[in-house]
């Protein structure tokens, strides 16, 4: 192979390295501004509705496997 051919493959590693990391970059700068862009308000309410259905979805299972046993009673 010539130093031309083998410069020219070098090159194109390169570039397509490039590339590679530039894409890398700005799907990293997306992914940090998704995450420091949170509407902390709402991620906070939103949570509390979910740890409230989820009490009282807990809630509602206890009474169901109570209620059995004070049939038998």
């Amino acid at each position: 192979m010539t130093a031309q051919a083998t410069n020219g493959a070098r090159i194109n590693r390169f570039t397509s390295t490039q590339s590679r990391n530039d894409e890398r970059v700005r799907y990293t700068t997306e992914l940090q501004s998704n995450v420091e862009d949170v509407d902390f308000a709402k991620a906070a309410s939103d949570f509390n509705l979910q740890q409230t259905v989820y009490e009282a979805s807990l809630k509602m299972g206890a009474q169901s496997l109570q209620n059995p046993f004070v049939n038998f009673l």
